[in-house]
């Protein structure tokens, strides 16, 4: 059970599945944001049906203090904007684990002729820089101009996951230069996702010159602070020798370390090993154990080749069925060569 579902449970409250996925992925390397990224979810996939403001703040309070202590709300303020839209502004401050946090609730209601209906939703703004990157994240999908803005305040503030996300937007726009810059930012405060893509930059000469010896210098770092993608990476230029001296037993290594993380290519690439006896000594039960974690994760690769595994029984009793059925699958997310071993096994076996 993890520190998400003990939160949710206590407070009663449930999120689909792959909402609490993204969360739990970002909680893996940021567990202080528990207390922003929970109301975050909520709040956007359960909108809150306060009749009046008190009860909506009530509401925030829960999820902010379990136990509700020591916060005070007052109105700010309010604005109308466009067909009688009211905007009302209500600042909360609380306190959690010794910390002082003042919070803006921004509550949307519509005003008619006669009512004012209840408020559907609340946005959370705060100067506090890991409040805005929050909110930045709550709006990414449905308007990312404005995530974009947000995050650059926080950036401002020296919120390092701000700026690397920053410097995502503007590597995916093809403004290298730009995500250089808050790659750069934020990997000076020691933001691994950052040093990773830094090594890429350098590594491609995305908005610098080609430095193949700073590419591997920042994925060595990346690496060693426990990045999954630097990991594999530097595996793969450790067992070529491209730029360094040739050593599959460091890269099978740092494979290893990856794929103890779950990262897909990295257990596949184990498996392979394992499976051709390259760099260590065959064995069919590790190959097939780590194809199985990897084909797990749809990883096209490692289901073609348990598949063949299937197919041949190598380390397994010979089963066409489960191959036809890890071909179909491999086939489905793209792999080239699923689709003539397909049409291989109608042939010979009939089994389709």
């Amino acid at each position: 059970m993890s520190a998400l579902d003990d939160i949710l449970r206590e407070r009663k409250l449930r999120l689909p599945e792959n909402v609490k996925k993204l969360l739990e992925r970002e909680l893996m390397n940021h567990p202080e944001k528990l207390a922003l990224l929970a109301p975050f979810a909520v709040s956007k996939y359960n909108p809150v049906k306060a009749v009046n403001v008190d009860e909506a703040v009530k509401y925030l309070t829960m999820l902010y203090t379990p136990e509700g202590r020591h916060v005070k709300y007052e109105r700010s303020g309010n604005a109308t904007v466009g067909r009688g839209k009211r905007l009302d502004e209500y600042t909360l401050t609380f306190e959690t684990g010794g910390v002082t946090k003042t919070l803006k609730i921004y509550i949307d209601s519509f005003a008619d002729e006669n009512s004012i209906k209840a408020p559907e939703g609340l946005q959370l703004y705060d100067e506090d820089p890991e409040a805005l990157f929050v909110l930045g994240l709550s709006l990414y999908d449905s308007d990312r101009k404005k995530a974009f803005t947000i995050w650059k305040r926080a950036a401002e503030h020296g919120n390092s996951d701000s700026m690397f996300r920053l410097g995502r937007m503007m590597y995916q726009a093809h403004n290298y230069s730009e995500a250089l810059k808050y790659f750069t930012m934020a990997a000076s405060q020691g933001h691994t996702k950052s040093i990773y893509n830094l090594a890429l930059m350098y590594s491609h000469g995305y908005g610098v010159h080609q430095d193949f010896a700073k590419a591997l210098e920042y994925y060595t770092l990346a690496a060693d602070k426990g990045n999954s993608q630097a990991q594999h990476s530097l595996g793969y230029i450790y067992y070529s020798g491209e730029g360094v001296e040739k050593n599959i037993t460091k890269a099978i290594d740092l494979w290893y370390k990856a794929a103890f993380q779950g990262y897909a290519p990295s257990q596949n690439n184990l498996a392979f090993m394992f499976r051709n006896g390259h760099g260590v000594s065959k064995n069919y039960s590790e190959a097939l154990k780590w194809y199985r974690k990897a084909a797990d994760q749809d990883n096209p690769d490692s289901l073609f080749e348990l598949a063949e595994m299937y197919e041949r029984g190598e380390g397994v009793m010979r089963d066409v069925k489960q191959a036809v059925k890890l071909y179909t699958r491999a086939k489905e997310l793209g792999h080239k060569g699923a689709s003539e071993a397909l049409e291989r096994l109608q042939y010979l076996h009939k089994y389709i």
